[in-house]
């Protein structure tokens, strides 16, 4: 008599990729800071078939302008993909797309009084000191990327009597009533305004 003896082997395999439990709500929390215990946070949120013992990994893509004299460089979008993967290599991603804008007016410094009076020449003719180099200010670009420019206005007339760049309207006026207009603005078109009358 004879024996049959069959043997046979069995795999065990997981195939099933975690799932990103919650993860909308949480790059709400995300977009406004993001440190380490964030990361943790986030691998409570995730659920896996097999394991808990779950890695997060975050790989983040600035996408912007180069030129820091542009407004794409300060409007911008970073994506940063989330990416969940369990012992066997399965994994879950989900990319969170960040959308900065800089919506920020730049600012003058005040110029001190708003009125000044001059003695004038015989030629009526007056000096004044009126500089505000220095005092601009924008909350995303250096100064070296502000277009600063001033000007000069006949309060009686209306008329433009003089146009400069910068921020120094030093120099010598004939007798009467000015508005002095200083301006400053952002890569992004956004405008800062000073204004004296002397």
């Amino acid at each position: 008599m004879s024996n049959l003896n069959l043997c046979a082997g069995y795999y065990i395999v997981d195939n099933v990729a975690p799932v990103l439990v919650g993860f909308l709500s949480l790059l709400r929390i995300l977009y406004h800071s993001c440190s380490a215990s964030c990361q943790e946070q986030l691998l409570q949120e995730c659920s896996d078939n097999c394991t808990y013992n779950l890695t997060m990994n975050v790989a983040t893509e600035v996408v912007r302008s180069a030129n820091p004299a542009e407004c794409e460089y300060y409007n911008y979008e970073e994506h940063r993909t989330w990416t969940a993967t369990d012992l066997c290599g399965n994994s879950d991603s989900y990319t969170q797309v960040i959308t900065r804008v800089d919506n920020v007016n730049p600012t003058l410094s005040s110029m001190g009084p708003s009125h000044h009076t001059i003695n004038t020449t015989a030629n009526c003719e007056g000096a004044l000191s009126l500089d505000l180099t220095g005092g601009e200010n924008d909350n995303c670009a250096s100064n070296a990327y502000l277009i600063k420019y001033y000007k000069v206005i006949d309060i009686n007339t209306g008329d433009t009597v003089k146009i400069g760049n910068g921020l120094n309207a030093t120099g010598n006026y004939y007798e009467g009533q000015y508005r002095f207009e200083f301006t400053v603005v952002d890569p992004c078109r956004q405008y800062g305004y000073e204004c004296s009358y002397s």
